[in-house]
Protein backbone atom coordinates (compact mmCIF):
# COMPACT_ATOMS: atom_id res chain seq x y z
CA UNK A 1 0.00 0.00 0.00
CA UNK A 2 2.77 2.24 0.66
CA UNK A 3 4.74 1.67 -2.39
CA UNK A 4 0.97 2.04 -4.04
CA UNK A 5 0.87 5.69 -2.40
CA UNK A 6 4.52 6.56 -3.16
CA UNK A 7 3.92 6.23 -6.98
CA UNK A 8 1.14 7.96 -7.00
CA UNK A 9 2.82 11.18 -5.08
CA UNK A 10 3.61 12.78 -8.98
CA UNK A 11 0.39 12.46 -10.32
CA UNK A 12 -1.31 13.80 -7.93
CA UNK A 13 0.94 16.64 -7.56
CA UNK A 14 0.89 17.42 -11.13
CA UNK A 15 -2.97 16.97 -11.68
CA UNK A 16 -3.54 19.35 -9.16
CA UNK A 17 -1.52 21.93 -10.65
CA UNK A 18 -2.34 21.38 -13.90
CA UNK A 19 -6.07 21.75 -12.75
CA UNK A 20 -5.69 25.21 -10.67
CA UNK A 21 -3.39 26.49 -13.71
CA UNK A 22 -6.75 25.69 -15.77
CA UNK A 23 -8.91 27.64 -13.00
CA UNK A 24 -6.63 30.40 -13.21
CA UNK A 25 -6.56 31.40 -16.66
CA UNK A 26 -2.93 30.37 -17.62
CA UNK A 27 -2.74 29.48 -21.36
CA UNK A 28 -3.75 25.70 -22.25
CA UNK A 29 -0.03 24.95 -23.41
CA UNK A 30 1.52 25.66 -19.69
CA UNK A 31 -1.53 23.66 -18.36
CA UNK A 32 -0.55 20.65 -20.23
CA UNK A 33 3.37 21.22 -20.25
CA UNK A 34 2.90 21.73 -16.53
CA UNK A 35 2.43 18.17 -15.68
CA UNK A 36 5.16 16.65 -18.35
CA UNK A 37 8.19 18.74 -16.79
CA UNK A 38 6.57 18.00 -13.27
CA UNK A 39 8.19 15.01 -13.65
CA UNK A 40 11.93 16.21 -14.24
CA UNK A 41 12.84 18.20 -10.45
CA UNK A 42 14.75 15.56 -8.66
CA UNK A 43 13.80 17.44 -5.66
CA UNK A 44 10.18 16.69 -5.57
CA UNK A 45 9.26 13.88 -4.81
CA UNK A 46 12.16 11.60 -5.78
CA UNK A 47 14.31 13.22 -3.23
CA UNK A 48 12.24 13.22 -0.65
CA UNK A 49 11.13 9.69 -1.17
CA UNK A 50 14.90 8.49 -1.47
CA UNK A 51 15.82 10.51 1.55
CA UNK A 52 13.28 9.46 4.21
CA UNK A 53 10.73 8.70 2.55
CA UNK A 54 8.84 11.71 4.01
CA UNK A 55 5.53 10.48 3.28
CA UNK A 56 3.00 12.47 5.19
CA UNK A 57 5.42 15.71 4.29
CA UNK A 58 5.42 14.95 0.36
CA UNK A 59 1.35 14.21 0.21
CA UNK A 60 0.90 17.40 1.99
CA UNK A 61 3.18 19.49 -0.52
CA UNK A 62 1.65 17.47 -2.84
CA UNK A 63 -1.92 18.26 -2.20
CA UNK A 64 -1.38 22.41 -2.37
CA UNK A 65 -2.43 23.30 -5.44
CA UNK A 66 -5.83 21.06 -4.26
CA UNK A 67 -6.29 22.82 -1.11
CA UNK A 68 -5.33 26.35 -3.49
CA UNK A 69 -8.52 25.35 -5.61
CA UNK A 70 -10.67 25.09 -2.95
CA UNK A 71 -10.04 28.60 -1.98
CA UNK A 72 -10.20 29.77 -5.63
CA UNK A 73 -13.81 28.36 -5.29
CA UNK A 74 -14.49 30.08 -1.86
CA UNK A 75 -13.43 33.64 -3.14
CA UNK A 76 -15.85 32.88 -6.34
CA UNK A 77 -18.77 31.58 -4.18
CA UNK A 78 -18.28 32.50 -0.46
CA UNK A 79 -21.16 29.73 0.33
CA UNK A 80 -21.21 27.54 3.92
CA UNK A 81 -20.40 24.82 2.27
CA UNK A 82 -17.08 25.43 0.05
CA UNK A 83 -16.51 26.71 3.72
CA UNK A 84 -16.82 23.92 5.46
CA UNK A 85 -14.58 22.33 2.31
CA UNK A 86 -11.97 24.94 2.89
CA UNK A 87 -11.97 24.61 6.71
CA UNK A 88 -11.65 20.99 5.78
CA UNK A 89 -9.01 20.56 3.85
CA UNK A 90 -6.88 23.18 5.89
CA UNK A 91 -7.80 20.85 8.96
CA UNK A 92 -6.58 17.96 6.75
CA UNK A 93 -3.34 19.34 5.46
CA UNK A 94 -2.68 20.43 9.59
CA UNK A 95 -3.41 16.44 10.13
CA UNK A 96 -1.06 15.58 7.56
CA UNK A 97 1.86 18.06 7.94
CA UNK A 98 1.46 21.17 9.78
CA UNK A 99 4.57 22.57 7.93
CA UNK A 100 2.99 21.65 4.60
CA UNK A 101 -0.16 23.45 6.19
CA UNK A 102 2.00 26.88 6.47
CA UNK A 103 3.13 26.95 2.75
CA UNK A 104 -0.22 26.52 1.60
CA UNK A 105 -1.32 29.48 4.01
CA UNK A 106 1.93 30.95 2.35
CA UNK A 107 0.39 30.77 -1.15
CA UNK A 108 -3.24 31.31 -0.08
CA UNK A 109 -2.22 34.96 0.99
CA UNK A 110 -0.62 35.72 -1.77
CA UNK A 111 -3.02 34.53 -3.96
CA UNK A 112 -5.47 36.57 -2.58
CA UNK A 113 -3.39 39.65 -2.30
CA UNK A 114 -2.85 39.88 -6.15
CA UNK A 115 -6.66 39.08 -6.59
CA UNK A 116 -7.33 42.03 -4.54
CA UNK A 117 -4.64 44.48 -6.02
CA UNK A 118 -5.90 43.88 -9.02
CA UNK A 119 -9.49 44.76 -8.36
CA UNK A 120 -8.19 47.69 -5.91
CA UNK A 121 -10.54 46.56 -3.56
CA UNK A 122 -10.97 43.91 -0.46
CA UNK A 123 -15.10 42.10 -1.04
CA UNK A 124 -16.74 42.02 1.98
CA UNK A 125 -18.54 38.35 1.45
CA UNK A 126 -15.57 37.20 0.57
CA UNK A 127 -13.29 38.64 3.51
CA UNK A 128 -15.86 37.13 5.90
CA UNK A 129 -16.28 33.51 4.27
CA UNK A 130 -12.51 33.34 4.35
CA UNK A 131 -12.39 34.46 8.23
CA UNK A 132 -15.16 31.49 9.22
CA UNK A 133 -12.81 28.91 6.91
CA UNK A 134 -9.75 30.20 9.17
CA UNK A 135 -11.63 30.05 11.68
CA UNK A 136 -12.90 26.59 11.34
CA UNK A 137 -9.10 25.40 10.41
CA UNK A 138 -7.59 26.23 13.19
CA UNK A 139 -10.72 24.95 15.74
CA UNK A 140 -10.39 21.66 14.05
CA UNK A 141 -6.18 21.49 13.59
CA UNK A 142 -6.21 22.53 17.20
CA UNK A 143 -4.75 19.43 18.53
CA UNK A 144 -1.91 19.55 15.81
CA UNK A 145 -0.84 23.05 16.71
CA UNK A 146 -0.91 22.52 20.33
CA UNK A 147 1.30 19.40 19.57
CA UNK A 148 3.34 21.22 17.05
CA UNK A 149 3.75 24.16 19.98
CA UNK A 150 5.33 21.51 22.50
CA UNK A 151 7.19 19.87 20.37
CA UNK A 152 8.88 23.25 19.76
CA UNK A 153 8.61 24.32 23.01
CA UNK A 154 10.29 20.87 24.44
CA UNK A 155 13.67 21.07 22.45
CA UNK A 156 12.66 19.35 19.53
CA UNK A 157 13.91 20.97 17.12
CA UNK A 158 16.43 19.95 14.84
CA UNK A 159 19.49 22.05 13.36
CA UNK A 160 21.09 20.32 9.91
CA UNK A 161 24.62 21.40 9.41
CA UNK A 162 25.15 23.89 6.37
CA UNK A 163 25.55 22.53 3.04
CA UNK A 164 28.06 25.04 2.01
CA UNK A 165 28.54 29.26 1.55
CA UNK A 166 25.04 31.02 0.24
CA UNK A 167 27.21 31.17 -2.89
CA UNK A 168 27.69 27.75 -3.88
CA UNK A 169 23.92 26.64 -2.34
CA UNK A 170 22.69 29.48 -4.42
CA UNK A 171 25.08 27.95 -7.91
CA UNK A 172 23.80 24.63 -7.12
CA UNK A 173 19.71 26.02 -6.91
CA UNK A 174 20.15 27.37 -9.81
CA UNK A 175 21.64 24.46 -12.06
CA UNK A 176 19.22 22.41 -9.99
CA UNK A 177 21.77 20.31 -8.86
CA UNK A 178 21.27 19.93 -4.92
CA UNK A 179 23.65 17.33 -3.31
CA UNK A 180 24.25 14.70 -5.69
CA UNK A 181 21.04 14.71 -7.29
CA UNK A 182 21.80 17.18 -10.27
CA UNK A 183 22.59 19.32 -12.02
CA UNK A 184 19.85 19.68 -14.22
CA UNK A 185 20.59 21.81 -16.54
CA UNK A 186 17.90 21.62 -19.12
CA UNK A 187 15.25 22.17 -16.99
CA UNK A 188 17.11 25.36 -14.95
CA UNK A 189 17.02 27.32 -18.52
CA UNK A 190 13.63 26.53 -18.77
CA UNK A 191 12.86 27.87 -15.51
CA UNK A 192 15.55 30.69 -16.15
CA UNK A 193 12.98 31.49 -19.15
CA UNK A 194 9.85 31.54 -17.58
CA UNK A 195 11.60 33.80 -14.85
CA UNK A 196 12.47 36.24 -17.57
CA UNK A 197 9.32 35.85 -19.12
CA UNK A 198 6.97 36.59 -15.98
CA UNK A 199 5.62 39.84 -17.53
CA UNK A 200 3.65 37.47 -19.75
CA UNK A 201 2.15 35.28 -17.13
CA UNK A 202 0.43 38.00 -14.85
CA UNK A 203 -1.74 34.55 -13.57
CA UNK A 204 1.52 33.01 -12.10
CA UNK A 205 2.97 36.26 -10.54
CA UNK A 206 1.45 35.31 -6.84
CA UNK A 207 2.75 31.60 -7.55
CA UNK A 208 6.33 33.08 -8.55
CA UNK A 209 5.98 35.06 -5.35
CA UNK A 210 5.44 31.67 -3.19
CA UNK A 211 7.92 30.03 -4.65
CA UNK A 212 10.26 32.77 -4.40
CA UNK A 213 9.67 32.31 -0.65
CA UNK A 214 10.83 28.76 -0.73
CA UNK A 215 13.96 29.60 -2.50
CA UNK A 216 14.44 31.67 0.40
CA UNK A 217 13.64 29.64 2.86
CA UNK A 218 15.75 26.84 1.36
CA UNK A 219 18.71 29.04 1.27
CA UNK A 220 18.77 30.03 4.42
CA UNK A 221 18.49 26.64 5.52
CA UNK A 222 20.89 25.36 3.58
CA UNK A 223 23.26 28.21 3.83
CA UNK A 224 22.87 29.61 7.34
CA UNK A 225 23.22 28.83 11.03
CA UNK A 226 22.83 32.05 12.19
CA UNK A 227 19.56 31.78 14.92
CA UNK A 228 17.41 34.27 12.82
CA UNK A 229 17.82 31.26 9.67
CA UNK A 230 17.03 28.62 12.36
CA UNK A 231 14.18 30.70 13.18
CA UNK A 232 12.47 30.93 10.18
CA UNK A 233 13.01 27.43 8.93
CA UNK A 234 12.05 26.12 12.29
CA UNK A 235 8.78 25.02 10.73
CA UNK A 236 10.14 22.45 8.55
CA UNK A 237 13.03 21.23 10.91
CA UNK A 238 15.54 23.09 9.10
CA UNK A 239 15.62 20.88 6.50
CA UNK A 240 16.85 22.40 3.02
CA UNK A 241 15.72 19.27 1.36
CA UNK A 242 11.78 19.49 2.38
CA UNK A 243 12.40 23.24 1.57
CA UNK A 244 13.70 22.80 -2.07
CA UNK A 245 10.64 20.10 -2.72
CA UNK A 246 8.21 22.98 -1.87
CA UNK A 247 10.37 25.18 -4.45
CA UNK A 248 10.63 22.33 -7.08
CA UNK A 249 6.85 22.31 -7.01
CA UNK A 250 6.66 25.74 -7.53
CA UNK A 251 9.22 25.52 -10.53
CA UNK A 252 7.14 23.67 -12.63
CA UNK A 253 4.45 25.83 -13.81
CA UNK A 254 7.55 28.51 -14.37
CA UNK A 255 9.38 25.62 -16.83
CA UNK A 256 5.95 25.43 -18.41
CA UNK A 257 6.04 29.11 -18.92
CA UNK A 258 9.57 29.32 -19.95
CA UNK A 259 8.80 26.29 -22.72
CA UNK A 260 6.18 28.28 -23.91
CA UNK A 261 7.74 31.29 -23.81
CA UNK A 262 10.82 29.19 -26.05
CA UNK A 263 7.96 28.43 -28.48
CA UNK A 264 7.02 31.70 -28.95
CA UNK A 265 10.12 32.30 -30.39
CA UNK A 266 10.58 29.98 -32.36
CA UNK A 267 6.89 30.52 -34.11
CA UNK A 268 7.49 34.55 -34.15
CA UNK A 269 4.38 34.85 -32.81
CA UNK A 270 1.60 33.25 -30.80
CA UNK A 271 3.16 29.44 -29.79
CA UNK A 272 1.37 27.09 -31.95
CA UNK A 273 0.85 23.57 -31.05
CA UNK A 274 3.92 22.46 -33.44
CA UNK A 275 5.88 24.87 -31.95
CA UNK A 276 5.31 23.69 -28.47
CA UNK A 277 5.51 19.74 -29.42
CA UNK A 278 9.24 20.98 -31.26
CA UNK A 279 10.27 22.68 -27.65
CA UNK A 280 8.62 19.61 -25.48
CA UNK A 281 10.45 17.13 -27.90
CA UNK A 282 13.56 19.26 -27.98
CA UNK A 283 13.37 18.98 -23.96
CA UNK A 284 13.01 15.66 -24.10
CA UNK A 285 15.48 14.76 -26.12
CA UNK A 286 18.15 16.61 -24.01
CA UNK A 287 17.08 15.70 -20.35
CA UNK A 288 17.94 11.68 -21.73
CA UNK A 289 14.33 11.56 -21.19
CA UNK A 290 13.07 14.12 -19.01
CA UNK A 291 15.88 13.25 -16.53
CA UNK A 292 14.28 9.95 -15.93
CA UNK A 293 17.58 7.29 -15.60
CA UNK A 294 18.83 9.41 -13.29
CA UNK A 295 15.27 10.14 -11.21
CA UNK A 296 14.64 6.47 -11.14
CA UNK A 297 17.93 5.65 -10.07
CA UNK A 298 17.47 8.15 -6.88
CA UNK A 299 14.20 6.62 -5.68
CA UNK A 300 15.65 2.95 -6.64
CA UNK A 301 18.79 3.12 -4.14
CA UNK A 302 16.91 3.63 -1.11
CA UNK A 303 15.36 0.36 -1.48
CA UNK A 304 18.67 -1.36 -2.67
CA UNK A 305 19.80 -1.99 1.05
CA UNK A 306 19.58 -4.94 3.68
CA UNK A 307 16.97 -2.55 4.82
CA UNK A 308 14.29 -3.70 2.42
CA UNK A 309 13.75 -7.56 0.89
CA UNK A 310 16.10 -8.71 -2.14
CA UNK A 311 15.56 -10.81 -4.58
CA UNK A 312 17.39 -13.75 -2.61
CA UNK A 313 14.32 -13.51 -0.46
CA UNK A 314 11.35 -12.60 -2.36
CA UNK A 315 12.42 -15.88 -4.70
CA UNK A 316 12.87 -17.96 -1.15
CA UNK A 317 9.23 -16.84 -0.21
CA UNK A 318 7.82 -17.78 -3.36
CA UNK A 319 9.70 -21.01 -3.51
CA UNK A 320 8.41 -21.17 0.30
CA UNK A 321 4.81 -20.47 -0.61
CA UNK A 322 4.25 -23.28 -3.11
CA UNK A 323 5.32 -26.03 0.20
CA UNK A 324 3.47 -24.27 2.84
CA UNK A 325 -0.78 -25.26 2.86
CA UNK A 326 -3.07 -22.28 3.91
CA UNK A 327 -3.03 -21.73 7.32
CA UNK A 328 0.21 -23.17 8.18
CA UNK A 329 2.65 -21.05 10.36
CA UNK A 330 6.19 -20.46 9.44
CA UNK A 331 8.85 -19.78 12.22
CA UNK A 332 10.90 -16.29 11.24
CA UNK A 333 12.87 -13.50 12.43
CA UNK A 334 10.25 -10.30 13.04
CA UNK A 335 13.58 -8.55 12.57
CA UNK A 336 14.62 -8.89 8.89
CA UNK A 337 11.75 -8.44 6.64
CA UNK A 338 10.63 -12.23 6.72
CA UNK A 339 6.95 -10.99 7.80
CA UNK A 340 6.35 -9.42 3.86
CA UNK A 341 6.08 -13.29 3.51
CA UNK A 342 2.01 -12.78 4.75
CA UNK A 343 1.76 -9.95 1.84
CA UNK A 344 4.16 -11.56 -1.00
CA UNK A 345 2.67 -15.13 -0.52
CA UNK A 346 -0.21 -15.53 1.92
CA UNK A 347 2.47 -17.41 3.81
CA UNK A 348 1.47 -16.74 7.75
CA UNK A 349 4.41 -16.55 10.26
CA UNK A 350 4.86 -16.90 13.43
CA UNK A 351 5.48 -13.28 13.73
CA UNK A 352 3.98 -10.63 11.61
CA UNK A 353 5.90 -7.64 12.61
CA UNK A 354 8.59 -6.47 14.36
CA UNK A 355 8.65 -7.05 18.04
CA UNK A 356 10.85 -3.78 19.98
CA UNK A 357 11.49 -4.26 23.82
CA UNK A 358 8.43 -2.35 24.36
CA UNK A 359 6.07 -4.55 22.99
CA UNK A 360 8.02 -7.94 23.94
CA UNK A 361 5.60 -8.61 27.13
CA UNK A 362 2.61 -8.38 24.62
CA UNK A 363 3.77 -11.40 23.08
CA UNK A 364 1.95 -14.63 24.61
CA UNK A 365 4.15 -17.74 26.44
CA UNK A 366 4.42 -19.25 23.00
CA UNK A 367 5.76 -17.25 20.92
CA UNK A 368 8.15 -15.52 23.67
CA UNK A 369 9.71 -18.78 23.99
CA UNK A 370 9.95 -19.43 20.14
CA UNK A 371 11.69 -16.06 19.86
CA UNK A 372 13.76 -16.77 22.87
CA UNK A 373 14.98 -20.53 22.74
CA UNK A 374 13.61 -21.99 19.40
CA UNK A 375 17.16 -23.20 19.38
CA UNK A 376 16.80 -25.27 21.77
CA UNK A 377 14.44 -27.21 19.87
CA UNK A 378 16.42 -30.65 20.53
CA UNK A 379 16.69 -30.37 24.48
CA UNK A 380 13.31 -28.63 25.48
CA UNK A 381 10.15 -29.68 26.09
CA UNK A 382 8.68 -26.42 26.08
CA UNK A 383 10.21 -25.51 22.98
CA UNK A 384 9.02 -28.37 21.52
CA UNK A 385 5.49 -28.34 22.49
CA UNK A 386 5.35 -24.80 21.51
CA UNK A 387 6.09 -25.95 17.99
CA UNK A 388 3.75 -28.65 18.16
CA UNK A 389 0.71 -26.20 19.36
CA UNK A 390 1.41 -24.20 16.19
CA UNK A 391 2.27 -26.83 14.05
CA UNK A 392 5.38 -25.32 12.85
CA UNK A 393 7.27 -27.56 9.83
CA UNK A 394 9.66 -24.92 8.22
CA UNK A 395 12.01 -21.88 9.17
CA UNK A 396 12.62 -18.65 6.89
CA UNK A 397 15.67 -16.47 7.66
CA UNK A 398 16.35 -13.72 5.95
CA UNK A 399 19.01 -11.79 5.09
CA UNK A 400 20.05 -7.98 6.37
CA UNK A 401 17.64 -6.53 9.06
CA UNK A 402 14.89 -3.47 8.68
CA UNK A 403 17.10 -1.41 11.59
CA UNK A 404 20.49 -0.82 11.02
CA UNK A 405 21.22 -2.14 14.45
CA UNK A 406 19.61 -4.77 14.41
CA UNK A 407 20.90 -8.43 14.87
CA UNK A 408 19.89 -12.21 14.52
CA UNK A 409 16.96 -13.04 17.28
CA UNK A 410 18.54 -15.20 19.84
CA UNK A 411 16.02 -17.84 19.38
CA UNK A 412 17.15 -18.28 15.87
CA UNK A 413 21.12 -18.16 16.59
CA UNK A 414 23.01 -21.10 15.75
CA UNK A 415 20.35 -23.32 13.78
CA UNK A 416 22.92 -24.95 11.89
CA UNK A 417 24.07 -26.85 14.36
CA UNK A 418 20.49 -28.72 15.45
CA UNK A 419 20.00 -32.19 14.35
CA UNK A 420 16.42 -31.44 14.20
CA UNK A 421 16.45 -28.96 11.25
CA UNK A 422 17.35 -30.26 7.43
CA UNK A 423 18.60 -27.41 5.42
CA UNK A 424 16.70 -27.13 2.62
CA UNK A 425 17.13 -24.10 0.61
CA UNK A 426 20.47 -21.97 0.55
CA UNK A 427 20.65 -18.96 -1.53
CA UNK A 428 21.87 -15.42 -1.15
CA UNK A 429 21.64 -14.86 2.89
CA UNK A 430 18.52 -16.69 2.90
CA UNK A 431 18.26 -19.69 4.71
CA UNK A 432 15.36 -22.42 5.17
CA UNK A 433 15.12 -25.05 7.10
CA UNK A 434 12.40 -28.21 7.53
CA UNK A 435 11.89 -29.31 10.73
CA UNK A 436 12.37 -32.68 11.65
CA UNK A 437 12.60 -33.66 15.13
CA UNK A 438 14.75 -36.28 16.91
CA UNK A 439 14.71 -37.90 20.02
CA UNK A 440 15.15 -34.87 22.52
CA UNK A 441 18.46 -34.69 24.08
CA UNK A 442 20.46 -33.76 27.63
CA UNK A 443 23.15 -32.15 25.41
CA UNK A 444 22.01 -28.41 24.01
CA UNK A 445 22.93 -27.03 20.99
CA UNK A 446 26.18 -24.19 21.57
CA UNK A 447 23.95 -21.25 21.12
CA UNK A 448 21.16 -23.10 23.38
CA UNK A 449 23.22 -23.31 26.07
CA UNK A 450 23.96 -19.17 25.56
CA UNK A 451 23.03 -17.44 29.10
CA UNK A 452 22.18 -14.83 26.92
CA UNK A 453 19.72 -16.64 24.95
CA UNK A 454 17.34 -16.04 27.58
CA UNK A 455 17.36 -12.34 27.23
CA UNK A 456 14.61 -10.44 25.70
CA UNK A 457 15.01 -8.56 22.06
CA UNK A 458 16.45 -5.34 21.89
Amino acid sequence: MLNSHTALLGALAAGGLAVLLRQLGVPPAVTATTPVLMACFAAFPYDLVWRGPLLPYVTGVALVPAFLLLVSALVRDPGTGTVVLVGLGGAALFGLQPATALFAAVFALLMLAQRWLGARRVPWGELRALSLAGALVLLLSAPAIVGSVRAGAGGGSVDWATEGTGWQVVGRLLLLGHEGSGPQVWLAVLVAAGVVGLRTARPLWWWAAGTAVAVLLFVLAAASDEALAAALTRPWWNDAWRLLGVAALGMAPLAAHGAWELARLLARRTARPAAVAAVLAGVVVLTGGLYTPGNTGRVASAYQSDRHLDADEVAAMAWLGRRVPPGEVVMNDPRDGSPFMAALEGIRPVFGHQVPKATYATLGPTRRTLLDRFHCLDSDPDVRSAIEQLGIRYVFLGSGYVRPHAHRAQGLVGLSDSPSLDLVYAHGGVRIYRIDLQPLSDQPIPACSDPAAEDPPS
